[in-house]
């Protein structure tokens, strides 16, 4: 009796040695995960990029044609935004309330409201991106680069034409001479709707899945700057890090414009023109060699140049 008493003795301590150190373990990780999103929280609050997006809306105003030169895309992406966010809300807004009530009682009827948003938001995304948007960002990305004055770069992916309209010169733009960007991901689809029932949390949940997937999905909006620059492998992995703070800051951004019901689609593609005015900005120092992080200037430039274009 006393050998088996002994021996399940150890097997007991060997046991809650294995869970003390799991359970440290996952502590230090949990607390290792918090101070780098408390790090990228002031990073990306101090980088004043999140204000592209919304320079990219006042832009599109000011230069109307940008936009008009995807209108067909745009209102085929429109109609199936409208027809998703009613349907969505139709079929899943009140029995999201229900199940909601459990966890945010009276507050379950608008925490239903950015959980059914952000579901739509996706199928959105999934059918835009998947059959409809093609090469149209790009065209917008090009166009912005080269009204900013960086032709040299876009002509590394697009035919550009020359000419006059009266004593004007005006650039063309033709066809893409690079392969297609895949903007449609997988894992990004699945990141995005693994942390949805982050919203069900109240008060900080939608804050949560803003800031996790807008930290991953930043970089994504300047896919098109990358593939201009010939940036790959570990020279983009280098580039993104430098401004790591700032495509959080574009990307939580971006994300929150992307859960506006019906006019998503609109402001992705004004988003689009933002993270082009950021390249432009970010070309402009490299080019003139200006030495140090580029995101360090961004949140005065930023700020000065909305003032402006006010």
């Amino acid at each position: 009796m006393s050998n088996s008493d002994d021996s399940t003795s150890r097997i007991t301590r060997t046991a809650k040695s294995k869970l003390s150190k799991s359970a440290q373990a996952a502590a230090q990780d949990v607390n290792k995960e918090l101070s780098q999103y408390a790090s990228l929280g002031k990073d990306f609050a101090s980088s004043g990029t999140y204000l592209y997006p919304l320079q990219g809306i006042l832009y599109a105003v000011q230069h109307p044609g940008l936009l008009m030169s995807v209108k067909g895309v745009l209102v085929k992406c429109l109609t199936a935004s409208t027809i998703t966010v009613v349907l969505m809300f139709i079929l899943t807004y009140l029995p999201q309330v229900g199940m909601l009530a459990f966890v945010s009682g009276p507050l379950a009827f608008i925490a239903a409201v950015p959980l059914v948003l952000s579901e739509s938001a996706a199928i959105i995304t999934f059918i835009c991106r998947a059959f409809l948007l093609a090469d149209a960002l790009d065209l917008i990305f090009d166009e912005v680069m080269i009204q900013k004055g960086h032709s040299e770069l876009v002509s590394n992916g697009r035919q550009i034409s020359g000419g006059r309209i009266g004593k004007n010169k005006v650039q063309q733009l033709g066809k893409s001479i690079m392969k297609p960007l895949n903007r449609f991901s997988l894992t990004s689809i699945f990141r995005y709707v693994i942390t949805l029932p982050l919203n069900a949390i109240p008060g900080i949940g939608t804050a949560l899945f803003l800031l996790w997937n807008g930290s991953r999905s930043g970089p994504s909006y300047h896919e098109r700057y990358f593939q201009l620059k010939g940036l790959k492998g570990k020279d983009r992995q280098d580039f993104v890090a430098k401004q790591n703070g700032g495509y959080t800051g574009f990307g939580v951004a971006a994300l929150s414009l992307s859960l506006v019901p019906i006019v998503s689609i609109p402001l992705l593609f004004t988003t689009q023109i933002g993270a082009a005015l950021w390249a432009a900005n970010l070309e402009s120092k490299l080019r003139d060699g200006k030495p140090g992080n580029v995101e360090q200037e961004t949140q005065a430039e930023v700020q000065t140049e909305t003032r402006t274009e006010l």
